[in-house]
């Protein structure tokens, strides 16, 4: 086998060397005529057929075929360096450098999270010994660890991938094993450069070696400028850590530096954060005014488990546009028992199999394939989740909802307002200070350029609570409270508050000790 084997590394050396296309094809003949032999050698030798055949099948000269497998050695006589995520000890002496890794890795690797599917992949990565693995990430992570271990010394890697890994909390592990080496260059492009193509990306290159601490950076999340990627302004990123990384000009590592010298960061604030509600099945679960007044009327104890709702697209800048949709509030947390409330069972016992919480499939009354709920251990009038803080819901409490294209951030202290998941809550005290902070242009800014896990589109954030609770807040000052009073009172007289609004923007840029050319440079990113 051995002398088969350095048969076809010799014919694969003169093939490289070979000038006509006749002696290509000769030589390619006699590639697969050895291939054959050194599988029918394997099998003799008591390898499975399945490998054997794997081996004798790969073609190298095929530039259209893909593989199931991949050994490095056998396809391009690389050797791979050792290294963590191998038990195999190799002695250096046996890594030549000409042959230790690969001299550059190029690829686009896939998007897919790990968790999916019931965590499938997470379940088949977690004890292979990543250091970038976290169950809630992306299998482009372990992508990226892999291709640097495929590297000899110095070699360079360059992947596009989604961008989320600079700034998503299951990107740190990431972060921390990128600054073992040495990145050199990295490209943002945000959305809309490829048609095709939803997600964000970037584009990163790096360098087996020791961190030199002078990654080049470009942000073209904004600008969409690629007819030159060679001629772009790039800033120099010193002192990366495994926190989120931010390509920034020296004016808006000015204005992140000011905003984290002010107070505290906002996960340190007396205050708890809370998902809004998943019923699984809302067509049965919202109702209008009309029924709400209807199953009243034939039981007024229906009005007890009946709620005021706001979807995500209700939830507005300091205040709701209510459209007069109610909650049946079945929570498992309340232990109801629906006989308790007649109308509501009966109309709730109308939606048939279509709320039992089996996952199963049925035919309904049309003859149409339907399936039932998420399977879960509740009953079934009950909502999918247990919500087992449903009373703060009925606190005085901030609203907001993720994706937003500004800040949208409301305060109800007397409506009582549910929501569903489309939106989340904020309960605690200096809930007035802290909703104005919250709709302020700085905060926005902020959160869509710093703390956030990337832009939406253009204009658009996720305004994830994992994301905004590193954004630091200074003490409460009873000037921007009065203003946010002012506000909710024309607001509930359906009155134009803008100029307050700006006057809340002006004090926070104060509040941070923001100078002009700062102001100037967050305000005309809003232009």
């Amino acid at each position: 086998i051995e002398e088969k084997e350095n048969q076809l590394k010799e014919l694969r050396h003169q093939y490289f060397t070979a000038s006509t296309r006749k002696e290509k094809l000769k030589l390619q003949k006699q590639d697969k005529q050895l291939r054959k032999e050194i599988a029918d050698l394997l099998k003799a030798d008591g390898w499975s057929s399945k490998v054997a055949e794997q081996i004798v099948s790969y073609d190298p000269y095929d530039q259209n075929q893909s593989c199931g497998w991949f050994d490095p050695e056998w396809m391009f006589g690389i050797i791979v360096p050792p290294t963590s995520l191998s038990e195999k000890k190799v002695p250096p002496t046996s890594l030549p450098e000409l042959n230790s890794g690969f001299d550059i890795i190029i690829g686009n690797p896939p998007y897919i999270q790990l968790q999916k599917e019931g965590g499938k992949l997470a379940k088949a990565y977690e004890k292979q010994g990543y250091k970038t693995f976290e169950r809630t990430g992306d299998i482009y992570s372990l992508f990226y660890e892999k291709g640097i271990q495929l590297l000899k010394s110095k070699g360079i890697l360059t992947y596009i991938t989604s961008n989320k890994w600079m700034r998503a909390g299951y990107g740190k592990s990431t972060r921390q094993f990128f600054l073992q080496y040495n990145p050199k260059k990295l490209i943002d492009l945000g959305s809309g450069i490829f048609e095709s193509a939803t997600v964000d990306t970037n584009i990163l290159l790096i360098q087996k070696a020791p961190n030199q601490n002078q990654l080049q950076a470009v942000d073209l999340s904004k600008s969409k400028n690629i007819e030159q990627l060679n001629h772009l302004h790039y800033h120099t990123l010193k002192n990366l850590s495994a926190e989120s990384w931010t390509i920034s000009s020296d004016i808006e590592q000015r204005i992140k530096a000011k905003i984290e010298a002010k107070g505290k960061p906002l996960k340190e604030w007396d205050i708890q954060i809370n998902y809004g509600i998943k019923t699984g099945y809302n067509e049965a679960f919202i109702i209008d005014g009309k029924k709400r007044a209807e199953l009243i009327a034939q039981d007024p104890r229906s009005a007890e488990i009946i709620k005021p709702l706001l979807r995500g697209r209700d939830i507005k800048r300091y205040h709701a546009e209510w459209q007069d949709l109610w909650l049946i509030a079945t929570f498992p947390a309340l232990k109801l028992n629906i006989d308790d409330y007649p109308a509501v069972r009966d109309y709730l016992k109308s939606f048939g199999k279509k709320l039992h919480q089996t996952g199963e499939e049925f035919i309904d009354e049309n003859g149409q394939k339907q399936k039932t709920r998420k399977k879960t251990g509740n009953k079934w009038f009950e909502t999918q989740d247990q919500i087992a803080y449903y009373q703060e819901f009925e606190k005085e409490k901030i609203v907001f909802q993720e994706m937003v294209q500004f800040s949208s951030f409301l305060y109800d202290e007397f409506d009582k307002y549910f929501c569903l998941d489309t939106g989340r809550i904020i309960t605690g005290t200096k809930l007035k200070f802290l909703v104005a902070i919250l709709n302020s242009k700085l905060f926005f800014y902020a959160v869509k350029n710093f703390y956030g896990g990337g832009g939406l589109g253009e204009t658009g954030v996720r305004m994830k609570h994992t994301f905004f609770q590193e954004f630091y807040i200074p003490e409460e000052t009873p000037e921007i409270t009065d203003l946010v009073t002012q506000i909710l009172a024309l607001k509930s007289e359906g009155k134009d508050t803008s100029e307050l609004e700006k006057q809340i923007d002006q004090l926070v840029y104060q509040l941070y000790d923001l100078t002009e050319e700062e102001i100037a440079f967050i305000e005309n990113s809003f232009k």
